[in-house]
């Protein structure tokens, strides 16, 4: 009988031990993760106060030499502040400090409002949209704009919609609003509303030589466009040369990135130019 009540306790014992055992074993591996995440925090808060620096420094740099007149016009042999090597405003990425930057000129991009309608069309046929589908956005886009019940022949009126209060019957307010077209394939809507070359409103100017690559064929013509991507790559390769181009509208859309160990931090603004002294620029995130 002792003996039996002996394993009995020998058994109760090591069962309690493998709980025990568990627990600390759970609690070292929770340990552990809480360490990583205040870790990876750590990190992001380092990181974000690196592209903030970064960001500041750039924007300095750029307001307080010719570069913000003259774009990529400048003659930076001629600068006595250097700017980052490989600056453009293009949109292309370059480095600078800590951080990844670009920088493009709103002229350079596709605006929704106004509606350059031949450029548009020929952008959308560089996607391969089909001919069905280009006509249709124009109609649908029209008619979501117009205050009429008038539906045109590719266009869609409440009837298509089906719900109330679609069309809104007013401007865009958003790039997103093109996702809720109707008759048109959702794949190529959705794409569209998150496409880097569209602007909703115009910079007030356009400059066709700020492009982005993949633009030039847009908004020039064939041999134009092969003439200024040739010199791009040309000068891209060659330190403290610049594309001659239009002067900028001075209204840029920056993107930012920067790493930190585990952490990493992003910020995409505008800057826009104004005339006044006290305020030259604003930025809107």
């Amino acid at each position: 009988m002792n003996n039996r009540s002996r394993g009995a306790a020998l058994i109760i014992v090591l069962f309690i031990a493998t709980i025990l055992g568990s627990i600390a074993v759970l609690m070292i591996v929770k340990t552990k993760q809480h360490i990583q995440r205040i870790s990876i925090a750590k990190d992001f808060m380092k990181a974000e106060r690196k592209l903030i620096i970064d960001l500041n420094q750039l924007i300095y740099l750029t307001q307080t030499t010719p570069y913000a007149i003259l774009g990529d016009n400048t003659n930076l042999t001629q600068l006595t502040t250097p700017l980052p090597k490989g600056i453009n405003l293009q949109g292309r990425p370059f480095n600078f400090q800590d951080s990844v930057f670009s920088i493009q000129d709103m002229g350079g991009l596709l605006t929704l409002m106004p509606l350059e309608q031949e450029r548009f069309v020929r952008y959308l046929k560089q996607l391969n949209w089909p001919d069905k589908d280009i006509h249709s956005f124009i109609d649908v886009l029209q008619d979501w704009q117009d205050v009429d019940g008038f539906k045109r022949i590719n266009g869609a009126e409440s009837f298509d919609y089906q719900v109330f209060g679609y069309p809104l019957n007013r401007p865009l307010q958003t790039i997103k609003d093109i996702a809720l077209f109707a008759n048109i394939d959702n794949k190529r809507l959705d794409a569209l509303a998150n496409d880097k070359n569209l602007l909703l409103f115009g910079a007030g100017s356009n400059t066709p030589g700020y492009a982005p690559d993949e633009l030039l064929p847009v908004l020039h013509s064939e041999f134009d466009a092969k003439l200024i991507l040739n010199t791009r790559i040309k000068n891209r390769t060659r330190d403290g040369v610049l594309t001659g181009n239009n002067n900028p509208t001075g209204n840029w859309i920056i993107k930012v990135n920067t790493s930190y160990g585990q952490g990493k931090s992003s910020k995409i603004l505008h800057l826009l130019r104004r005339f006044s002294e006290r305020r030259p620029f604003v930025i809107s995130y």
